[in-house]
């Protein structure tokens, strides 16, 4: 059998940290868990990444799918694009459910989810025109919705919205998200 390389046992202890937080959260995770799952000895994890907090940084990499180039022309979707691009974002991958369920106990996963929103929520508000502290505002206010929704649907999985059909999910909350982000103050 062919040795495996550096980077191949990064990938697989990503993959593996990503698991076990988005199981067990970042305080139950331990890295001899992690180890075991990736297939490799607990000092690869450690020469690999240092620490198990820059293990977690290194696993929570978020994308919220809200900066793409496909934003609608006028304000009035906005809210939809929004909606439909974080629920497909979180459909895809877990990480999500890893920083939110982390977040609650740990204060770099909070900070780190503090940093997702303000750095691709916020810029998404300039363009549409926000002044910069309106922006702030805003992001904070769309934040309370995502975070909420993901606790709800992802994390803690109440039903019915669990398995709600994500169209269902989308008509439901793209009115709250669009008034976040283009209603008076």
């Amino acid at each position: 059998m062919a040795r495996r390389t550096a980077e191949e046992n990064r990938e697989r202890i990503r993959a593996a940290a990503r698991e076990l937080f988005a199981e067990q959260g970042y305080d139950r995770a331990t890295i001899r868990a992690i180890a075991t799952r990736a297939g490799v000895d607990p000092a690869v994890v450690i020469r690999s990444f240092g620490s198990k907090e820059d293990l977690f940084a290194a696993t929570v990499d978020v994308e919220l799918g809200i900066g793409a180039d496909d934003l609608p022309a006028d304000l009035d979707g906005v809210g939809e694009f929004i909606t439909r691009n974080v629920l497909r974002r979180w459909e895809a991958d877990d990480v999500l459910v890893v920083l939110v369920r982390s977040a609650v106990a740990h204060e770099p996963a909070r900070a780190r989810l503090v940093d997702v929103m303000s750095a691709q929520v916020v810029p998404l508000l300039v363009r549409l025109g926000a002044p910069e502290e309106e922006a702030r505002l805003r992001a904070s206010l769309v934040a309370t919705q995502v975070i909420g929704l993901a606790m709800v649907r992802l994390v803690a999985r109440v039903e019915p919205l669990a398995s709600a059909d994500r169209d269902d999910v989308v008509r439901w909350l793209a009115p709250t998200f669009q008034r976040y982000v283009t209603a008076e103050l």
